[in-house]
């Protein structure tokens, strides 16, 4: 069984140290083996992670949501107001 690191998994999937943090810490990082003071992510639970991030559930599922629907309300406040001007030339 192969096993990362955190800034190895960070590498592997993507995103910063502070974002795996902050993901942890709301409940949404991946399962980490503690063997001693070291902290590895084994690939089952890397994998594990991105279905469970694939297919958002419960309150998770719900904040990807809402989050599409503001994202879809600026585009459409954006379009309103012209959006990006046009070169003249």
């Amino acid at each position: 069984m192969a096993a990362s690191t955190i800034p190895e998994f960070c590498r592997q999937h993507g995103i910063s140290t502070p974002t795996y943090y902050k993901l942890r810490a709301d409940g949404l990082g991946p399962r980490e083996m503690r063997l001693g003071a070291a902290v590895r992510i084994s690939d089952e639970a890397a994998a594990e992670w991105r279905r469970a991030r694939e297919n958002p559930q419960g309150p998770e599922a719900e904040e990807v949501r809402r989050r599409a629907e503001s994202m879809a309300e600026r585009g459409r406040a954006a379009g309103k107001s012209g959006g990006l001007a046009k070169a003249s030339g």
